[in-house]
């Protein structure tokens, strides 16, 4: 009869080596979906960064641009005085008959 109570320790030990493998086939499952996910995310990253890197590239060229077209405005504040002052030059000079008459 002293068995008996080994016997009973034996079987709950089954039972909870039977609990243990039934967790670490769902521990397996978890992990497989876990490494399919980090992969598509992975892949997912990979994409968003190629289409950030040609927004980066066109933003740069603007950037480019801006500089071009800044250095054009503020060339065509003294371009405009220059031309006004010949303007007013080439108004004075052909109405001038008209004026002194």
């Amino acid at each position: 009869m002293p068995y008996e109570g080994l016997q009973l320790q034996l079987d709950a030990l089954a039972r909870r080596l039977e609990s243990v493998e039934s967790n670490q086939v769902v521990v397996g499952t978890q992990t497989d979906r876990i490494e399919f996910n980090q992969t598509a995310i992975k892949a997912q990253a990979s994409r968003i960064e190629s289409n950030t890197s040609e927004l980066i590239e066109t933003f740069n060229a603007l950037k480019g641009a801006w500089k071009v077209l800044d250095f054009l405005g503020k060339l065509a504040k003294p371009f405009s005085l220059i031309i006004g002052i010949g303007g007013a030059w080439w108004w004075i000079k052909d109405h001038m008959k008209d004026i002194l008459k």
